[in-house]
């Protein structure tokens, strides 16, 4: 299968991409301290962007912050309440998509009503789990927030593209503006915990989750849209 210019079908830049990101929850058990896994997540995916996007606006700040909090959030999801129900709470996104975007005065098709009343009754089942405790409270919140603001950086990348910024803005322009989240959470997080160790482990899977599982899987799937 290929396009009409002659590459490869701009489908498999997206299923390239999935197909990374689906190792985020294992990297980040792996990684054994989860807080600053998602600082030096964001220091490597932005040393690595600045390269390729440089820009200072309003859309790459904002979905910067919102992807800030996504990098905070989700590894301790994934140690705290395991790794497939992290993300399946992380993939409540369009939830919380429509109703940002709702907030934004968009209205949602009946397909996405649809869609989002499907997530509201697993997230009831979900809930039911977590009060008989069979299911760690701490972990679906933070799930939950990983969800929020995923669905919250799609609602303000959709805005912004509408409004003419290119995807690129939102996307890798938006990786340096993740430490304005990524880092004061984890300096905070240290010194009020004393735990910052190990280092090393973090820092390697940092590099990899910041380079193979954000940076490559997001220009692939701008390649991909630029080829189609």
């Amino acid at each position: 299968m290929s396009s009409r210019g002659g590459g490869l079908w701009p489908g498999l830049y997206i299923m390239a991409a999935a197909a990374l990101w689906s190792t985020i929850g294992v990297a980040s058990v792996y990684s054994r301290n989860p807080i600053m896994l998602g600082l030096f997540r964001s220091l490597f995916a932005s040393l690595v962007s600045l390269f390729i996007r440089r820009v200072f606006n309003k859309a790459s700040v904002l979905t910067g912050i919102a992807l800030g909090v996504l990098f905070s959030v989700y590894p301790l999801a994934a140690v705290t309440a395991g790794v497939g129900l992290a993300a399946f709470l992380l993939y409540t996104a369009p939830l919380w998509a429509t109703l940002v975007a709702l907030g934004m005065g968009e209205r949602p098709s009946r397909r996405g009503v649809i869609g989002v009343s499907l997530v509201i009754i697993a997230i009831v089942l979900i809930g039911a789990q977590t009060i008989r405790g069979s299911i760690s409270l701490i972990g679906v919140f933070l799930g939950l927030l990983s969800g929020i603001s995923y669905g919250s950086y799609i609602a303000l990348a959709r805005r912004f593209a509408k409004a003419g910024d290119g995807g690129a803005d939102v996307s890798l322009g938006a990786m340096p503006y993740t430490l304005i989240i990524t880092a004061p959470t984890a300096i905070a997080y240290s010194i009020m915990t004393s735990y910052w160790r190990p280092i090393v482990r973090p820092a390697l899977w940092g590099v990899y989750l910041g380079i193979v599982t954000t940076v490559i899987p997001i220009g692939s799937s701008l390649w991909g849209g630029f080829r189609g």
